[in-house]
């Protein structure tokens, strides 16, 4: 039988580690929010976790894992609400923009400079923005000892059941009015719907030491689109040919575990920064048209970064007390402290935050009570808010995070194995927060329609008096949510 278990664990192996070298892989912003979510210490299982979940959160203590393939379900149900306030009529932009040009301080016109649309004709109503759609996962996950005792690999993967990979770019600012023309949360939605893969190496030179180094996969992508347009008054019938060169790159993580006792543990882990950027050119052209001299197409450019994470090291402690005698009520307790550098933070369309986001301390803690076969444990988390208060012209929505974990696991003997089953339930709560914007704030939401006259009459138009703005924070908005998780989980160890 322990032969049979031994070839089921061998062949499992292989199959994780040929879906890692042909599904294309990202660094998960979903580790960060959820952490381990299969196992039974989601917030602090770089201290406390036992199985692969240490591939990503401690590589230094795979030493210590046990040995064995892991297979889990992990399903998150947001409730993330963001409600505009009330906007005043007398800031809408007027329909009759198209007539009207600037007019400038010394008394001179020119075309406007912004291109706002009238307000009563934008593509999409300004409306409040509600995320709730329910995300399921499948977790892979296995350890095996290289030299046992001494050297130990790990890998681990996470895939969305629905959809490999999502990204979906916004703007935070008034650029949004051509597109959704409302807010979205900037660390939820896509980033939660991507891929995850790693795989790490702990090595124990001294019983009291553990050293890892892991490897997070991420892709970067380069697209450039050929169209040719025959007939600008009749777009429809334009031809367009694409390239998309997608690239796979290696991030690495370290961790650093002292046992100066065997029931007190020590770690250290350091993430590097990560990204999925996109990159991409459009060459467009136009039948009978006046290129400048050596062009021959209208370039347009972009780039997008999708799932941009900080450099993150957290510093954790962990206190394992030994029962007495077998069968006894045995008890753990964890906490860890992470710094994470949001200082460097790069939205979706690869710009920097005109106010710099502030470098955040996370704080986690759990506890476990283990008897006979069963394990119980307790988590807390609080993550606060990287974000500074939007008060001028962008609005990237975040909110403070609390969070509360349940996790149950049970082993079960088979022949020369034990099959272990887990359940973890999670919550955390999105603390409301409410912005108003300051025309005194360093950057101000943008007056859209400054001083300008009729082209028409030559008369100063009385509608571009005041403030014109279709930025969908203004005047305000205010923010919150739910996040739930559960994941199941099972293990084969021999």
């Amino acid at each position: 039988m322990a032969e049979v278990f031994a070839r089921g664990a061998r062949l499992a192996a292989l199959l994780l580690v040929s879906i890692a070298l042909a599904a294309p892989g990202h660094a998960s912003p979903l580790f960060d929010l959820l952490g381990a979510a299969a196992g039974p210490h989601p917030f602090t299982a770089g201290v406390m976790g036992r199985g692969a979940e240490l591939t990503w959160a401690n590589p230094a203590r795979l030493a210590w894992a046990t040995p064995g393939v892991e297979l889990g379900f992990i399903v998150v149900a947001p409730d993330l609400r963001v409600d505009l306030r009330t906007r005043p009529s007398d800031v809408d932009v007027p329909a009759t923009i198209y007539d009207l040009r600037e007019l400038l301080p010394d008394g001179s016109t020119r075309r406007l400079e912004q291109r706002p649309l009238p307000t009563g004709r934008l593509r999409s109503p300004r409306s409040d923005s509600h995320e709730s759609d329910v995300l399921t996962y499948l977790w892979l996950g296995f350890v095996q000892p290289i030299v046992p005792g001494y050297l130990t690999l790990g890998f681990s993967a996470l895939f969305p059941s629905a959809t490999l990979q999502s990204q979906d770019a916004f703007y935070s600012d008034e650029r949004a009015q051509y597109f959704s023309n409302r807010l979205s949360f900037e660390l939820y939605g896509d980033r939660l719907q991507t891929q995850s893969l790693s795989v790490a190496l702990g090595a124990r030179p001294v019983r009291w030491l553990g050293l890892g180094v892991g490897l997070a996969l991420t892709t970067s992508s380069v697209a450039q689109t050929e169209v040719f347009i025959g007939d600008s008054a009749y777009q429809e019938t334009a031809m367009v040919n694409s390239r998309i060169r997608v690239s796979a790159g290696l991030v690495p993580h370290f961790g650093l575990t002292a046992e100066p006792l065997p029931e007190l543990q020590f770690s250290l882990t350091l993430h590097l920064p990560a990204a999925n950027p996109v990159k991409g050119q459009s060459d467009v052209q136009f039948w009978s048209y006046p290129y400048p001299e050596g062009e021959t197409s209208v370039v347009q450019r972009f780039a997008f970064s999708q799932g941009s994470e900080p450099l993150r090291t957290a510093l954790g402690v962990a206190w394992r007390g030994v029962p007495a005698a077998p069968g006894e009520l045995a008890f753990g307790v964890g906490a860890s402290l992470r710094w994470a550098h949001w200082s460097d933070y790069r939205d979706r369309h690869d710009e920097e935050p005109t106010l710099t986001w502030s470098n955040t301390f996370d704080l986690a803690a759990s506890g476990e009570l283990a008897w006979h076969e069963h394990r119980l444990a307790l988590g807390v988390s609080w993550v606060p808010s990287p974000v500074p208060d939007q008060r001028g012209r962008s609005s990237y929505v975040d909110n403070d995070r609390i969070g509360a974990s349940l996790g149950w696991r049970a082993e079960l003997p088979v022949a020369d194995a034990t099959l272990a089953a887990g359940l973890t339930l999670q919550l955390h709560r999105l603390l409301p927060r409410s912005v108003m914007k300051d025309p005194g704030a360093s950057d101000p939401v943008r007056d859209e329609l400054p001083a300008a006259i009729d082209i028409r009459s030559g008369e100063l138009a009385p509608e571009s008096e005041g403030l014109q703005t279709n930025n969908p924070g203004y005047p305000g908005y205010s923010s919150s949510g739910w996040l739930f998780a559960m994941g199941l989980s099972l293990a084969l160890s021999l």
